[in-house]
């Protein structure tokens, strides 16, 4: 997949000022262009929107900086930050602040923190109403995560102690001598938010576990590392 566009249009603009702006983008390497044929930028009230492959990928914008659109569009994609956003489109048939309230309802179940981050624009295209948002990668992960995946716990410690634990007992190979050191990771995976909730318990139960063991040599973590 290409790192950088094949076209770049920007509305307003000569050619000569976009072919020098796309050799940037491919310099910069943008990871929120990363792999997209095709951008459009369009000037918007709030700063730029991105068109990404005529739409069929979705659209982005960026804020305007006051310091004119091709440093706004410069700023953006050399800045870090961008990249921990991922942009998401509604089509909406009227725009309203019941609709932006609500979709922001659903965001702040994972953080009402995180949810504070997002941003937001109202955009029309091609007689299409889109609100368009950029979430924050928290937000995104939080999502992915509750789909599915592995959480992992490292443990630590004297086979013998080990093995007598309930719960983690069950990672211990049966050819291992209680006087070996072992360090080894506790593993489950899961697919859907209940199984996670279940996953995530047994995690804890192992942690529970080594803290009620006492003083057994045996150390534990990270916690439920995730991992998609």
């Amino acid at each position: 997949m290409s790192t950088s566009p094949a076209i770049l249009f920007f509305e307003g603009l000569s050619s000569t000022i976009v072919d020098i702006l796309t050799e940037e983008l491919k310099i910069a390497r943008s990871p929120v262009f990363a792999g997209f044929s095709q951008i459009e930028v369009f000037r918007h009230s709030a700063g730029l929107v991105f068109r990404l492959e005529s739409g069929k990928a979705g659209y982005s914008f960026c804020r305007d900086t006051g310091l004119g659109d091709i440093t706004t569009f410069r700023d953006f994609i050399h800045d870090p930050v961008q990249s921990l956003y991922m942009p998401i489109a509604y089509d909406v048939k009227e725009p309203s602040s019941e609709v932006v309230r609500g979709i922001l309802e659903k965001y702040e179940t994972f953080g009402a923190h995180h949810a504070a981050k997002i941003d937001w624009i109202w955009y029309e295209s091609r007689g299409r109403h889109l609100l368009i948002m950029r979430i924050p990668k928290e937000i995104i992960r939080a999502m992915i995560l509750l789909e599915g995946g592995t959480l992992s716990t490292s443990v630590r410690g004297p086979v013998g102690a080990i093995r007598n634990l309930p719960v983690l007992g069950k990672i211990v190979p049966a050819e291992a001598n209680d006087n070996e050191h072992m360090h080894r990771a506790f593993v489950t995976s899961y697919t859907g938010p209940d199984q996670y909730e279940q996953s995530l318990a047994v995690h804890h139960a192992a942690l529970r576990e080594v803290i009620g063991a006492g003083s057994l040599g045996i150390s534990i973590g990270p916690i439920a590392v995730w991992t998609p």
